[in-house]
């Protein structure tokens, strides 16, 4: 009975070794891309796809793309492919918020302002051990938005957008 615990034990430990090798190689061993290839790469089936912005703030890099139907969000960390989201531009709302937390916070806010109908964005980001982090920026001259914010862990919260319209809008 106690050989079979110790076996059962055996396993589990080296399916626990497995997946963290696996998780672990992705990440330190997978290459870098060039992100515009890459894009294109991805984006072949789609003829009408252009990159409208690209940002980048400490080591993340974040593409807007637009094929007349979505736009569409791309984020490299240190050279690799790091994710995305894809939106459409019929949808009511058109200025959307990224957020990723690991090691750093990531929020990422991004859109569409054709008409340049939004005048400006606050952004709050919540913290449990600080006060929120407000961040009020113009977007009254900028179609495509695209701005990425790289914060510390300790704005571990939700990131709340409120867009301010143009009056009469």
């Amino acid at each position: 009975m106690k050989k079979n615990k110790n076996i059962i034990r055996l396993i589990g430990l080296l399916v626990v070794a497995i997946v963290l090798s696996i998780i672990v190689g992705k990440y330190f061993f997978a290459k870098t891309v060039n992100p515009e290839e890459f894009l294109r790469d991805k984006y072949s089936n789609k003829p009408n796809y252009s990159i409208k912005v690209q940002k980048t703030n400490k080591h993340f890099s974040g593409f807007l793309g637009q094929d007349g139907e979505n736009i569409y969000l791309d984020l490299f960390r240190g050279g690799k492919y790091f994710g995305g989201s894809v939106a459409s531009i019929k949808q009511r709302d058109l200025v959307w918020v990224y957020q990723f937390q690991q090691y750093e916070t990531l929020v990422v806010v991004y859109g569409y302002n054709p008409d340049l109908n939004y005048l400006s964005y606050y952004l709050e980001i919540s913290s449990t051990t600080t006060e929120p982090k407000v961040i009020k920026k113009d977007i009254s001259k900028e179609k495509y938005i695209l701005d990425i914010y790289v914060l510390d862990t300790k704005y571990n919260g939700t990131a709340n957008l409120k867009l301010i319209k143009k009056p009469g809008k």
